[in-house]
């Protein structure tokens, strides 16, 4: 047992190693910590899962503003694969029926496949790009089969491009009414396919999740008003929005509580709310904290440590009762006695 426990550690040390020269090789401020994890840590604790949750959303940020993401030649799945012999790159290859996710972080290989998405070389591709998709969407729905049932909604609708550009697995995930979801996944089978992702120079499949939302705007008929699509990763609203152990009023009191006033900052500017944005994930940990809405920077740090010290939060939930992450905006008054 007490090797076994060893061993877990090492793969521990080494993954956390492989993460800070990633996030060194690509400009990311990373800081890590020992692993503290009572057990055979395999990069699995929540502590790692966080560390690797942070790293893919930095990545993917790059990325989508035409970054060139740096990965030593490594097989891009080393964040998220447990090795058993050694860390090397023919041992890491992505195989051909993995399923790219977001919800994928430090596992072991297993019959789900699953591996993080911001290793992709390419995204699948609509036809015309993703203006196309969302006029597609536009015209195809019949707004006269709902427009009586679905105005002022929305409704969140997870699919799966697969290896060969098709459509898959169209799945509603908050459901608003049985005629507004058939009519939307109507549209979805009439999908025309995709150009498939690419990892490793292998086709693979991408999850997305996509928003709709319903409204009577400049006359009678319905429309769809907002369209956004995104990874299954983290949401901005869901049925059962993520809570604070004991309530709003409970996480107010931690606030006031655990707030230390810089000295430095009792001026002119030493009042005033700072808006701090973090995501809670499935697990109810506080990931990737950071200030929307700026009073002073030394007010800012305050606000983001005292967040970091907050507890785990009763995570949001689907309508059908599976955890998610959700991003999650609180307001840290500063107010001079």
């Amino acid at each position: 047992m007490i090797n076994a426990m060893a061993r877990g550690k090492q793969t521990c040390k080494i993954l956390k190693e492989i993460r800070r020269q990633i996030a060194e090789a690509n400009d990311i401020e990373f800081i890590t910590s020992e692993c503290q994890y009572q057990g055979d840590c395999l990069g699995t604790c929540p502590k790692c899962e966080a560390e690797v949750r942070y790293l893919e959303q930095q990545l993917e940020r790059k990325r989508r503003i035409g970054k060139v993401i740096t990965l030593f030649g490594l097989s891009t799945g080393i964040l998220t694969i447990i090795p058993s012999t050694s860390l090397n790159a023919e041992t890491l290859q992505c195989p051909k029926n993995w399923t790219i996710t977001a919800d994928s972080l430090i596992q072991e290989k297993n019959t789900k496949g699953e591996a993080p998405y911001y290793g992709l070389e390419k995204l699948p591709e609509f036809p015309g790009g993703m203006e196309k998709f969302i006029e597609f969407l536009k015209e195809n729905l019949h707004y006269s089969e709902i427009d009586s049932i679905a105005n002022n909604t929305y409704t969140y609708v997870q699919f799966t491009i697969d290896y060969d550009g098709q459509v898959i697995n169209p799945k509603i995930t908050h459901k608003i009414h049985p005629k507004v979801e058939a009519e939307i996944l109507r549209v979805m089978s009439l999908i025309p396919r995709w150009k498939p992702g690419t990892l490793a120079n292998e086709t693979v499949q991408v999850k997305y999740n996509l928003m709709l939302s319903f409204n009577v705007m400049y006359g009678p008929e319905l429309r769809i008003t907002d369209i956004r699509i995104n990874y299954p990763d983290v949401y901005e609203e869901v049925p059962v929005m993520p809570q604070f152990p004991e309530g709003q009023q409970a996480l107010m009191q931690f606030l006031a509580k655990k707030i230390q006033y810089p000295t430095i900052a009792q001026g002119d500017m030493g009042t005033g709310r700072v808006i701090i944005q973090f995501i809670v994930d499935k697990e109810g940990n506080i990931i990737k904290p950071r200030v929307v809405r700026s009073v002073d920077p030394y007010l800012d740090k305050e606000a983001l440590r005292v967040i970091n010290q907050m507890p785990k939060w009763k995570p949001g939930e689907l309508e059908d009762g599976t955890k998610v992450a959700v991003y999650f905006t609180v307001p840290v008054m500063f107010r001079l006695q």
